[in-house]
C-alpha cells in the first residue's frame, strides 16, 4: 500500500502534472482575481449563495468542532426553525463532502475566503482528473488532454454553480468513476470504481443517483466496444466484476443514502402534488367518466390532462 501511495504521489509530482495544475490556478487568478481583491479575498454571489451556501460552511464548521472539542457530534441540527435531521438533510450540501472538510483546518473568521479558495480549487481538480483520464485511459495526446480538461475545469456548468457551489464537486466526480469503470473493463480492477461512487455518495446523494445511472449506460457502451478484445472468461468475469462493484459502492453508501431519502420522503416538498401524481389524478378523472358514461366532463378531463402532461 505504502508503494503504491509513493509512486501516484511520485506520478502527481512529475513537472508536467505540477506545472498543469499551476496552470489551472493562474486561469482561475485571471478569472477571480479582480473579484478576490476587491472583496476581501472571497467571491460573493447572490441569491441562495448567500442566504444557504455561507450560512452552511459555518453551520458545519460549527458541528465539526463541536464534535472534536466536546465529543458530541449534532445530530438533530437547531439551526433552522424546529430543526432537522443533521445527516438527511445537510448531507446534500456539504456535511460529509470531503471537499468541505479543508474548511475544518482554518480558523472560523476567514471561513469565506476558505470557501473561496475551495471553489478555485475544485476546478482545478476537475480539470486535473480529467487529465489523468484522457491520459492514463485513452491515450490522449499532451496537448489535446489539456485542451480538454481546461475547457472541462471551466465549463458552463462550472461557473454557473458558483452561487451553490456544491454542484461544482460532480466536475470532479464524473471522471473519477468513469476511471473506475475503465479500470474494470480493462484490468479487471473494482477498487476504483466502488471507492469512486462511495466518495461520490457521500459527497452529494442526489448527484449520485445520476452518476450511477449515466456510468451504467457509459460501462455498457464500452463493453460491446471492448467486446472483441476479451476471452470467453473475460466476458462474464468483466460484467460481474461491474455488477459487483456498484452493488458494494451502494451497499456502503447505505449510511447516508437511508437517512437522506427519509428526510426527502418526509419533507413537505414531496408531500405537495407531483408532476405525476397530477398525471395519474387525470387520467382517473377520464377512466371514471368513462365508467359513469358521463361524458359531459369527458373532454374536459382528457383537456386536463395534456395541460398536465405539457405543464
Amino acid at each position: 500500500t505504502k508503494t503504491k501511495f509513493y509512486n501516484a504521489l511520485m506520478k502527481f509530482l512529475k513537472r508536467g502534472n505540477v506545472r498543469f495544475v499551476l496552470f489551472l490556478y493562474f486561469i482561475s487568478i485571471l478569472l477571480f482575481g479582480y473579484t478576490l481583491m476587491t472583496n476581501m479575498f472571497t467571491i460573493p454571489l447572490g441569491g441562495d449563495f448567500v442566504l444557504q451556501e455561507i450560512p452552511f460552511y459555518y453551520n458545519g464548521y460549527d458541528d465539526y468542532w463541536s464534535a472534536i472539542t466536546k465529543g458530541e457530534f449534532v445530530f438533530w441540527d437547531e439551526n433552522t426553525n424546529l430543526g432537522v435531521n443533521n445527516i438527511g438533510a445537510n448531507s446534500f450540501y456539504y456535511l460529509l463532502d470531503i471537499f468541505f472538510l479543508p474548511t475544518l483546518l482554518v480558523p472560523r473568521a476567514i471561513v469565506p475566503q476558505t470557501q473561496a479558495f475551495l471553489m478555485i480549487t475544485k476546478m482545478v481538480l476537475a480539470g486535473y482528473v480529467m487529465k489523468r483520464l484522457l491520459n492514463d485511459q485513452f491515450k490522449v495526446s499532451e496537448g489535446t488532454s489539456k485542451m480538454v480538461s481546461v475547457a472541462y475545469a471551466f465549463c458552463g456548468w462550472t461557473l454557473y454553480y458558483l452561487w451553490f457551489n456544491h454542484f461544482i464537486e460532480i466536475t470532479i466526480l464524473l471522471p473519477l468513476v468513469l476511471y473506475g469503470v475503465e479500470d474494470v473493463l480493462k484490468k479487471k480492477k473494482p477498487t476504483a470504481l466502488i471507492l469512486s461512487l462511495f466518495l461520490s455518495a457521500m459527497t452529494n446523494y442526489f448527484f449520485f443517483i445520476m452518476i450511477c445511472f449515466c456510468t451504467v449506460i457509459y460501462a455498457v457502451f464500452r463493453y460491446f466496444q471492448m467486446f472483441s478484445t476479451y476471452t470467453n472468461k473475460q466476458k462474464g468475469r468483466v460484467i460481474l466484476l461491474g455488477i459487483g462493484a456498484y452493488v458494494i459502492g451502494m451497499v456502503m453508501s447505505l449510511l447516508i443514502l437511508l437517512p437522506a431519502f427519509k428526510v426527502a420522503l418526509e419533507s413537505s416538498r414531496a408531500a405537495k402534488s407531483s408532476y405525476s401524481t397530477a398525471l395519474v389524478n387525470s387520467l382517473n378523472a377520464i377512466m371514471t367518466c368513462i365508467r359513469n358514461r358521463d361524458f359531459s366532463l369527458l373532454f374536459d378531463n382528457i383537456n386536463g390532462f395534456f395541460k398536465n402532461l405539457f405543464y
